[in-house]
C-alpha cells in the first residue's frame, strides 16, 4: 500500500470514528451509486501534490478534498445538518496527524459545490506537509 493510499485510508478512519455519516469512502477509481445514495456521507479525494526542496530535506505539500453530502426533502433542514457535519469534520482533522512525517492537516478552503431542493455537497480543503529526507 502506498504512501497515499495510507493517509487517505487515515482520513477515512478519523472521519467514520466520528459516527455522523452512513458511508465514508476514499476515492479509489470510482464512487458506486449506493454509496452516493447513502446520506449523509463523505468521500476523501486526493488532489494535488507539490515538492519543495531545502538543503537535503524535501517536503511534500499535499492538498486533500473532503466532500460532505446531505439529503432531506426540507432544505433547512439539509442546510442545518450540513453545518453540524462541516464542524464534525472539522474536529476530526483537527489536530490530526496521518503518519509519523506528517504534520497536522490544515484547512485551506470551504465551499459549496451543489444545492438543489433536497441535496446540499459542500468541500473541505485541508493541506498536509510531509518531511522527506532527501
Amino acid at each position: 500500500m502506498g504512501k497515499i493510499t495510507k493517509i487517505e485510508q487515515s482520513i477515512v478512519d478519523a472521519i467514520k470514528q466520528t459516527g455522523a455519516f452512513f458511508a465514508v469512502k476514499g476515492y479509489q477509481g470510482e464512487f458506486s451509486r449506493a454509496d452516493a445514495i447513502k446520506m449523509p456521507s463523505a468521500f476523501v479525494v486526493y488532489e494535488k501534490g507539490e515538492y519543495e526542496r531545502r538543503n537535503r530535506i524535501t517536503e511534500r505539500i499535499s492538498r486533500w478534498n473532503i466532500i460532505i453530502a446531505t439529503t432531506s426533502a426540507k432544505r433547512q433542514k439539509a442546510k442545518d445538518e450540513m453545518y453540524d457535519l462541516l464542524e464534525v469534520v472539522r474536529n476530526a482533522m483537527e489536530n490530526f496527524s496521518a503518519c509519523d512525517s506528517c504534520g497536522n492537516f490544515e484547512l485551506k478552503e470551504e465551499g459549496l459545490l451543489e444545492v438543489n431542493e433536497m441535496l446540499m455537497v459542500f468541500t473541505q480543503i485541508y493541506q498536509l506537509k510531509e518531511r522527506m529526507m532527501s
